[in-house]
């Protein structure tokens, strides 16, 4: 069995180096090294794999624990400051179109909400009732259309927000071509509690959660944004995972695709552990209401659900064609004494692959790297997978987030040879 794995093995990583290209495994670094605790998170990456947002800590002894808006261009393997006028900060979305990118952040000492376009002027997101202190997305919170006209960025009311969109999520659009460029902000109406929408599509999908307030629970919501231009929007429940998880229903909307046919998150009952989702888009009906159940996306080492006493999963961001990411976690560790490892789950599989032993497998170089510890965005460019993340970068001894790009025909060959059964037995 030994030969047959390393003979598979060494056929696929071959393939995936010779035929289709070799796979790329690439540290985004941080913003400033002389920082107090230097590190990186990759939060998202645009829809065409060219930028990457996120924060980093900022080198001010004056305030150490400050944080940039973070950015990284994946053509010149450079980083870069987003916006410097609104530290603390933390990007949570970036997208492009053309020559131009557009992102979103929240500012951490006050929630105030920003948006730009490049390195140019930064405008504040506004709650209806005027107020700039607002809850943005936690990823891939900002879309672009794909000819750049206009700008999608997602969020809600902060927590102890009053008044009558107290509870409301919210969808900003922008039109960047116009002259007398205008945001548009349309209020969402929860299902039962309090919504907060966390990513969306290029079409103005978007996909969050709605906290009805019963055992602290959320419940994951799609959102339909009717038009481009109108202001009707309408929150729908996903549908949930099969028994044992259809009752006393929770969880968290994280994730949706680019053309917004694909939803993910997590999901849990009462006395179960969370695990990951992933739902196609079926409306036989057009009636704007999803039909049919979601997916379960078990964790790495997932036999049945007895073995989710000590596991649990999370996807957050999903791919086109279904392929989704996230974290998976073990009480008993993974390698490098870690308890969450980034995972991967590709189209068509319901456990888990550690994104680490993943690359491994196809030859790329992971000793750099100590652990992966989250997936946190995904998007597939032609025939390729483009991720971002983070873990802990064993040659700089500093968490910092990774660039990952891969041929997806390589992934091909990993499930023709059946070597990814073999990966999670193994581990």
């Amino acid at each position: 069995m030994l030969k047959r794995i390393l003979f598979c093995g060494a056929i696929v990583a071959a393939a995936a180096s010779v035929a289709f290209g070799a796979a790329t495994l690439t540290s985004i670094g941080v913003y400033s090294s002389s920082a107090t605790n230097p590190y990186s998170y990759g939060s998202s990456i645009s829809t065409d794999g060219k930028y990457i947002a996120g924060e980093s800590r900022w080198n001010d002894p004056a305030n150490p624990t400050w944080t940039e808006t973070y950015g990284y261009n994946t053509t010149t393997s450079t980083g870069f400051d987003l916006n410097s006028s609104k530290r603390p900060c933390i990007g949570t979305g970036i997208d492009s179109a053309g020559s131009n990118y557009y992102w979103v952040q929240r500012k951490t000492s006050d929630n105030t909400g920003a948006w730009g376009k490049n390195g140019g002027s930064v405008s504040s997101l506004r709650a209806l009732d005027g107020t700039t202190s607002v809850a943005i997305g936690s990823n891939n919170a900002i879309a672009v259309t794909p000819d750049g006209s206009n700008a999608f960025a997602v969020g809600g009311s902060l927590p102890g927000t009053t008044g009558t969109y107290a509870n409301y999520g919210y969808i900003w659009m922008y039109n960047w071509s116009s002259a007398n460029s205008n945001k548009v902000w349309n209020p969402v109406t929860p299902i039962s509690g309090k919504l907060t929408l966390n990513s969306v599509a290029s079409n103005g999908r978007v996909i969050g959660n709605d906290q009805s307030g019963t055992g602290g629970g959320d419940l994951p919501v799609t959102t339909i944004y009717k038009t481009v231009q109108g202001n009707t929007c309408t929150s729908k429940a996903v549908p949930y995972l099969p028994s044992p998880y259809d009752s006393n229903k929770k969880g968290m909307g994280r994730g949706i695709s680019a053309d917004g046919n694909w939803l993910t998150g997590y999901m849990y009952s009462g006395g179960t552990r969370p695990v990951g989702f992933r739902y196609q888009w079926l409306d036989a009906n057009s009636d704007g209401v999803p039909e049919g159940n979601s997916s379960p996306l078990w964790p790495v080492g997932y036999t049945d659900t007895n073995s989710l006493a000590s596991l649990q999963a999370d996807s957050l961001d999903i791919a086109p064609d279904g392929a989704a990411v996230g974290w998976t976690y073990d009480a008993s560790g993974f390698a490098g004494g870690n308890t969450t490892d980034a995972a991967i789950w590709l189209p068509g599989q319901d456990t888990a692959t550690s994104l680490r032993a993943w690359m491994a497998a196809m030859g790329v170089n992971v000793g750099d790297w100590t652990y992966l510890r989250q997936a946190s965005s995904i998007t597939k460019i032609g025939n390729e997978y483009a991720i971002t993340g983070y873990g802990l970068n064993s040659v700089s001894g500093l968490t910092e987030g990774f660039y990952f790009l891969t041929p997806e025909p390589a992934t091909a060959l990993f499930l023709a040879f059946g070597l990814l059964p073999l990966l999670r037995r193994r581990r």
